[in-house]
């Protein structure tokens, strides 16, 4: 609220309201004299969802609203994944091909999230929509791999894996990260 003359001596003290506790207020705040305006802190809470609030000033018989919006924090999207044979950033195939030993786990990642979408990406991809941040056991097939692109190192042979995951909040906003990792073949899948 921006006064329509200068505070008086001994300033203006402007009554302050707010419709929802997601914003609070001071119960008022003093415009110094000769001054226009002044400034108060607005103490947001944390939110499960988007919530509106009304912000009501009022001095001298007028009132002033505003509108104001608080927000879910931005989500973010953090994981692990690690083999129990070769550990941090590694996958293996397993059961003649038809899995994946690794554990791919987003409980890392930041935001009040309601879904984590996984890809894996070789020669073809594996997509799988989850409720909860942890994805293992992971079914495939060995057209998940191919010879052609792989290389050895003192693991094993391998091709790189691509993995991404996207988290989205309850509002609706998403975040992604990828990175790639070895998937050892561990001599299934003809290499």
């Amino acid at each position: 609220m921006t006064l329509s003359a200068p505070a008086p001596t001994g300033g203006a003290v402007v009554k302050l309201e707010s419709n929802n506790g997601a914003a609070k207020v001071p119960a008022s705040v003093t415009v110094q004299a000769g001054q226009l305006s002044a400034t108060f802190l607005v103490d947001t809470a944390t939110v499960d969802t988007r919530a509106d609030a009304t912000i009501t000033a009022s001095y001298g018989g007028e009132t002033r609203t505003v509108q104001l919006s608080v927000l879910l924090p931005r989500p973010k999207a953090i994981f692990t994944v690690t083999s129990p044979q070769y550990g941090k950033d590694a996958c293996v195939l397993i059961e003649s091909g038809l899995e994946l030993d690794c554990r791919l786990d987003g409980k890392p990642s930041e935001g009040r999230l309601v879904r984590w979408r996984w890809e894996l990406e070789a020669q073809e991809k594996i997509r799988a929509e989850r409720s909860d941040p942890a994805f293992n056991e992971i079914d495939t097939k060995c057209s998940l791999v191919s010879g052609d692109s792989s290389a050895t190192d003192s693991n094993g042979t391998y091709v790189d894996l691509k993995i991404t995951l996207e988290v989205t909040d309850k509002d609706g906003d998403r975040d992604q990260t990828d990175r790639t990792v070895k998937l050892y073949t561990n001599g299934n899948c003809g290499f």
